[in-house]
């Protein structure tokens, strides 16, 4: 079953609850792309404290910054921008 999974992914669409199952970075749960943040952000995702942050965890942060390594670099930063 587990050989499977990456064809069940592929074809699956996540559907976005509270949010406390769904990683940030490795799933596909923003509605215009299915691709992971992983794959389109993964020089900030690099800069990440926790790369198994919930959606839920991410959404509750009051201060973006606490996610991150800081300081990002240009190229992580510039990821952040187009992201938010």
């Amino acid at each position: 079953m587990a050989k499977h999974m990456d064809s069940f992914v592929v074809v699956s669409k996540i559907q976005l609850g509270p949010g406390d199952f769904v990683l940030l970075w490795h799933d596909c749960w923003m509605d215009h792309t299915n691709t992971p943040l992983a794959n389109t952000c993964g020089r900030l995702m690099s800069c990440a404290k926790d790369s198994l942050l919930s959606v839920q965890e991410a959404l509750n942060t009051t201060e973006l910054t606490d996610l991150f390594h800081l300081p990002l670099s240009a190229q992580a930063y510039d990821e952040l921008m187009h992201f938010g």
